[in-house]
Formats: C-alpha cells, sequence, structure tokens
C-alpha cells in the first residue's frame, strides 16, 4: 500500500505546473519575457529551448532569483528530473519573494517533491510552511502521508481528518492512510468508522469488509463482525478459503456452530473450500458442538476413511452413543475391534449398556468380556456376566 500511494504521487500531485504570473511587479521586462517565452517553450515540449532561455546564471536581485530558480525547477519537472526539480524548487523558497498564494503552492510543490523522493522530514517542514500560509487539503493530504512513511501514526491520524473534514470529496487514498495508521495503533473503534466511510463512498473492496470484521472482533462485537463478512460473501467478496473459515468461526463463537458449519459446507460446495483433513475436522467440531450428530457423521467417516485412526473411529462410537443409536454404536465398536482399536474401560461399560437396551445377549458379553480384560475386578461387568450365566438373577 505504501508503494502505491508513492508511485502515484508525483503523477498526482508533482506533474502539474505552476502557472507563473510573469507579469508579476517588480519583474524586469527582460526577465518577465525570459519566462514568459519559457512557459510557451513548455507548452511545445521544447525542453532544450527552455533551458536555453533561462542561462545558467541567475539574476542579481533576489526577488528576480526566486523566479528565476522556480522556472528552472518547472522545466526540470516537465523532464522528469525530480531531484533537480525539488533542488531549484528549494532555492525559490528559501528567498521568501512571493506573496502569500504563491508561496504556498511552491511550499505545496516541495512537499510533493519530497514525499516523492522518500525526504519525509522535509516533505512536513514544507506542508506545515504551506499550511501556515493558508491550511488546505493537499497540504493535509501529503502531512497524513509523510507521518505514516515515518511511522508516527498519532500525527497521520491528525493530518488525515483534517484532510478528510476539509474536503467535500477526499480522495480515497486519504482513507485508506488513515485506516492504516488507526489498524497500527489498534485503534478498533477507528477502523470501523473509517471502513463504512470508505463503503459509503467507493465501490466495495474485501479488504475493507475484513478489517472492518476484525475492528468488530477486537471490541468483542462477534454478531457485528459476522455480519460484514456475510455482506463481502452476498457481494462474492470472499474469494478466499481462509475468508470462509474465519466467517464460519465468528458464527460458532458467536453461539451459531451450526451456522458455522453450514458456512463450511457452502464453502466445499463452491470449491473455496477444499475438502482435506483440515476442513473436514473443522467441520467435525462445529456440527459437535451443534450437537448434530447425523450431520457429523459424514466427515468423521471421511476421516476415517482417509486416515483410520483409532481415535476417530472411538468418535463415531461415542456419538452414536450420545445419540442413542445403540445398533449404529455397537457397528462401529466391532468394526473398530476389528481395525485393531482398542477402548477404555468406561467405553465398553457404555457398549455394554447399548447391549442392555438391544437385549442382545452376544453384544452384552462381548462389551462386558471386554471391560474384565481391562479391569477384571469390576462389580458392574462381573455381575452382568453373571445374569448372562443364569448365576444371578437380573
Amino acid at each position: 500500500m505504501n508503494t502505491n500511494w508513492k508511485n502515484k504521487l508525483y503523477c498526482l500531485l508533482c506533474c502539474v505546473f505552476l502557472a507563473l504570473p510573469v507579469m508579476a511587479k517588480n519583474l524586469s521586462p527582460a526577465l518577465a519575457k525570459k519566462l514568459n517565452d519559457t512557459q510557451l517553450a513548455l507548452e511545445k515540449k521544447d525542453y532544450q529551448r527552455a533551458q536555453a532561455l533561462l542561462g545558467q546564471t541567475p539574476p542579481s536581485s533576489e526577488f528576480e532569483q526566486a523566479w528565476w530558480w522556480r522556472m528552472r525547477g518547472a522545466v526540470a519537472q516537465h523532464q522528469n528530473q525530480p531531484a533537480l526539480a525539488l533542488d531549484y524548487f528549494q532555492k525559490s523558497a528559501l528567498l521568501n519573494q512571493f506573496d502569500a498564494t504563491p508561496m504556498r503552492q511552491l511550499y505545496q510543490l516541495v512537499g510533493d517533491l519530497s514525499l516523492n523522493q522518500e525526504k519525509y522530514d522535509q516533505a512536513i517542514r514544507a506542508y506545515r510552511a504551506a499550511n501556515a500560509i493558508e491550511p488546505r487539503y493537499a497540504a493535509w493530504r501529503g502531512l497524513a502521508l509523510s507521518h505514516y512513511m515515518k511511522a508516527d501514526y498519532p500525527a497521520t491520524v491528525t493530518a488525515a481528518k483534517k484532510a478528510i473534514a476539509g474536503h467535500p470529496s477526499p480522495e480515497k487514498s486519504v482513507f485508506e492512510v488513515l485506516l492504516a495508521a488507526q489498524y497500527e495503533t489498534r485503534n478498533w473503534p477507528g477502523v470501523v468508522k473509517t471502513t463504512q466511510a470508505l463503503l459509503a463512498r467507493y465501490p466495495a473492496q474485501v479488504d475493507w469488509y475484513l478489517q472492518q470484521a476484525q475492528g468488530w472482533q477486537y471490541q468483542g462485537r462477534l454478531k457485528e463482525a459476522t455480519a460484514s463478512l456475510l455482506t463481502a460473501r452476498e457481494q462474492q467478496l470472499l474469494t478466499q478459503a481462509s475468508y470462509w473459515r474465519w466467517l464460519a468461526y465468528l458464527q460458532q463463537q458467536s453461539g451459531a456452530p451450526l451456522r458455522g458449519a453450514e458456512t463450511l459446507e457452502l464453502g466445499l460446495k463452491q470449491g473455496v473450500i477444499a475438502k482435506n483433513v483440515e476442513s473436514q475436522r473443522m467441520l467435525l467440531s462445529y456440527y459437535q458442538l451443534a450437537k448434530a450428530w447425523q450431520r457429523a457423521e459424514a466427515p468423521l467417516r471421511w476421516l476415517i476413511a482417509q486416515q483410520g485412526k483409532g481415535k476417530d473411529r472411538r468418535t463415531l462410537i461415542e456419538m452414536r452413543l450420545t445419540a442413542r443409536d445403540w445398533q449404529g454404536a455397537l457397528k462401529a465398536a466391532y468394526q473398530a475391534e476389528k481395525a485393531g482399536v482398542s477402548f477404555s474401560e468406561s467405553l465398553w461399560l457404555n457398549l455394554g449398556f447399548a447391549a442392555n437396551e438391544m437385549a442382545d445377549q452376544a453384544a452384552q458379553r462381548w462389551a462386558y468380556q471386554g471391560v474384565l480384560a481391562i479391569n477384571p475386578e469390576s462389580k458392574i461387568a462381573r455381575q452382568q456376566i453373571a445374569i448372562l450365566d443364569g448365576r444371578l438373577k437380573s
């Protein structure tokens, strides 16, 4: 962003030639004609003639020297020699021979050229001098950019706000430098306010919605952060998987994990989010938080098929037990044991209870024997086995 601003400055701020009132009082007729002829040569892009007309020797009086150096700066500027132009304009400014308006214009130009050449302290001095004569939008804008380049963010905010307040249609770059400075200083209410101003004035950009959402999020206002990203999605600006995952996360954190899961599903369907372990685990966790056990099975089964982890197989069993799907839980447990997955004592006991609910004696014996293999002293398992063997009434 910084580089873009800097590269635009020469075209936006520095290439406009200052019209010279060559008939100013106290100019000798000879110098007035020379300046006028030089101006005409510049308009015709005859830069060699323009240089020849001015010559190399300045006039004797400081007043005429100021005009002569100023015109030399204009010639250098038209020849795309900004460093040389800056040097000449500074020499003209130091003589301080002009009335208020042309003097302010000269300071503005010195500031613009200094900023373009990364001479930020020099630019700040020139802009302040221009504002001391008459505060103007262009000088405040230049000050905002210069302060930002020096990482003086509080001064950036002050200058940018003055620029915006003093102009009916501030340039987008002024809002952007204000936003960047507010972001750097973690002024989250300011970030939200500036992004709102940008979105109200210019075609929407995804970065503004993202920064607005972050501004809301850091203030703990997750519903507003979610709304910002939802608006961006409606405008088809969320083109990266990370944006969709962030939206899903905000929905989950706002107390709507099912909506978060549905956002992930939509992102997967549209091809924005890749179907991989990361996305499927996130989807699984959100469905689990929403207690949507049946919908959670699809990503979980995909993970089992891809990785075959015992933890995932146990999760499938536990989810089915929670959903009171006794038959499904036992089926998943048989498959897991066949795949070499070990169970905890508590999981074996829960499988035994599921078998009890099914009145499946074979499953009961299998589950309680699993408990005894871990804890031979388990009273519950020993009791249940005794009932199955007819040694104890149920």
